[in-house]
């Protein structure tokens, strides 16, 4: 007879000299003899290395586990590496999310990536992996994971890693030799125009990918324009997150010209970026020619009445745009009766996001 996890949880934490945590104590005990053992969430527990240790005899006993929350739990790198040798033989877990713990080694990971059998979503959002003074990313080891092809990770989240420029590079190294990854999250990481040509090189060479995020980054105009010609050229790409990358009507033309010409693209949010009218006119003349779009973000763009009505325009009769958002830009008086006129054309947009416009601005 297997033993209860609760009783192989409480010895663990008797060998580590650790206080029981309430939370997984609570979830183990909670479980029937017998019944499986599908989410373990300890999330802002202070785990530290006795209790990630603890915690990793429970996960090298179970066989039902599918989702494992520990982030903020003080982890780091002690603690990180039981938890990845706990969970390596693991038949499946599927998700892991792992972030703020305060992790630099991803060595262990990078063994988990390509050990297990079932995992297939790593959230390692908020760690400490900005390169060293020498200029080594600690995303190397990761990297080259991720271009095994015993990866089997479909879904990776690196948000607020600081990954920089050269972790950009040691990343592109990896995903544009692989074939699993579908999602990948790299928001909040401060890059900027030098990060550009190692996003341009995925896009380039893998075709696997489907969703990439980007949103509070640095890209810049320059920083788009380098990226454009790699949108345009990947037919996988279905969706890309722009949000508030410092970029204007330069970056928005150059992103224009490359959707005009995409075969793949589904979803383009550029929500928070200082397009203006004159990145609404250049996406009136990308929308008329684009064949797959139908989700297109527009919120907080200054786009002002003129840019609004650009866009009513580019909406006339289009049979393949089902949302957009145009929240928090100035509509006006023409600006909405424009978008009325647009709609009375458009049968297929059915999700069209508005704050309450100012009529009283001409």
């Amino acid at each position: 007879m297997e033993p209860r996890l609760i009783d192989v949880y409480t010895a663990a934490c008797q060998r580590e000299n650790v206080a029981p945590n309430e939370r997984i104590a609570a979830t183990l005990r909670a479980l029937s003899p017998g019944a499986p053992l599908i989410e373990l969430a300890a999330s802002d527990s202070a785990l530290g290395r006795p209790g990630a240790a603890a915690l990793g005899a429970v996960l090298t006993e179970d066989r039902s586990l599918t989702v494992l929350k520990v982030e903020s739990c003080e982890l780091f790198d002690a603690g990180f590496q039981h938890i990845c040798e706990g969970l390596a033989r693991h038949p499946s877990v599927f998700r892991v999310d792992a972030g703020y713990n305060g992790v630099r080694n991803l060595k262990p990971a990078a063994r988990l990536v390509n050990i297990s059998a079932s995992l297939l979503c790593l959230d390692l959002s908020g760690n400490a992996l900005a390169p060293s003074l020498l200029g080594w990313s600690p995303l190397v080891p990761l990297a080259d994971a991720l271009a095994s092809e015993l990866c089997r990770l479909q879904l990776l989240q690196l948000g607020n890693c600081d990954v920089g420029a050269r972790g950009m590079d040691a990343l592109a190294d990896g995903l544009e030799k692989n074939t699993s990854v579908l999602n990948l999250v790299l928001d909040e990481n401060r890059l900027g125009p030098r990060a550009a040509p190692a996003l341009a090189r995925i896009l380039r060479a893998n075709r696997t990918l489907t969703a990439l995020d980007l949103r509070h980054n640095d890209l810049g105009d320059a920083g788009v324009q380098a990226l454009a010609p790699a949108v345009q050229a990947n037919s996988s790409l279905g969706c890309l997150v722009l949000w508030n990358n410092k970029f204007g009507p330069v970056g928005a033309g150059a992103l224009a010209a490359a959707t005009a010409a995409n075969t793949g693209l589904e979803v383009l949010d550029m929500g928070a970026n200082l397009l203006g009218y004159g990145g609404a006119e250049d996406f009136k003349k990308a929308l008329g020619a684009n064949q797959r779009l139908h989700t297109l973000g527009l919120a907080s763009c200054q786009l002002g009445p003129e840019g609004i009505i650009a866009v009513a325009e580019a909406l006339e009769g289009n049979p393949r745009l089902r949302r957009i958002d145009l929240r928090r830009n100035e509509v006006g008086l023409a600006g909405l009766m424009a978008l009325a006129a647009a709609m009375r054309t458009n049968d297929r947009l059915h999700d069209l996001a508005l704050d309450r416009p100012d009529v009283t601005t001409a």
